[in-house]
Formats: C-alpha cells, structure tokens, sequence
C-alpha cells in the first residue's frame, strides 16, 4: 500500500474561538485518510480542539462532526496523530484554539492508495 501526502499545510496564527477548515473545504476525494497535527508548539494554558467531519450520503447532506479530540497544556507527543478514516463525501478538517496564545500549527493529511 502507496501512502502520500494528500494536502498539507501550516495556519497562521489562530484566532481563539474560531474554526480553522484545512485545505480545500469541503472536500469529494474518496480514499482512506489520517490527519497529522504538529503541537509541539502548545503551552501550559492553550486548549486545541481538532475535529473532523463527513457526510453520510453526497446528496446535499450536511457534513456532521465524526471526531473531535480535546488537546490541553503541553502535550508530551509532538505531533498528533488522528485513526485512519474511510471518506467520501464532503469531509474536512478543521482546527480551534479556545484557550492560551493563538498558535501556529503544521498539519498534513496523508492518503493510503
């Protein structure tokens, strides 16, 4: 099995309470994907929420929430690492900083082919 980089990317800094969507949004590739964040960055007081969504069927549905994981402080990994998913129709990515300093993250979304 192939695995490439599908879409990379750093943000600038963000902004607190308002969710960052990565790359194209939404996006109609099909494949299976994991999303890769680098926090290395993070700090006592910050709070980083990333969330992924898809939609169930590619008729007009709306795109629901199917993950979404809750960093806080200093994490001990450099980079965090989401399950590989099965997508399909109008799915994204998307990051929010609640809390702390507004920061600067890497991230990529690789592709198993």
């Amino acid at each position: 099995m192939a695995v490439t980089q599908f879409d990379s990317g750093t943000t600038g800094s963000l902004s607190l309470d308002t969710e960052t969507f990565l790359g194209t949004d939404p996006q109609t590739n099909a494949g299976a994907f994991q999303f890769m964040v680098e926090v290395s960055n993070m700090a006592r007081i910050d709070r980083l929420i990333i969330r992924v969504y898809e939609k169930i069927n590619d008729s007009g549905d709306t795109a629901r929430m199917i993950l979404e994981q809750v960093l806080t402080n200093e994490q001990q990994e450099d980079i965090w690492v989401s399950p590989c998913f099965l997508l399909l129709n109008g799915w994204r990515f998307s990051l929010e900083q609640s809390d702390g300093t507004g920061r600067t993250y890497q991230w990529s979304i690789r592709k198993a082919a």
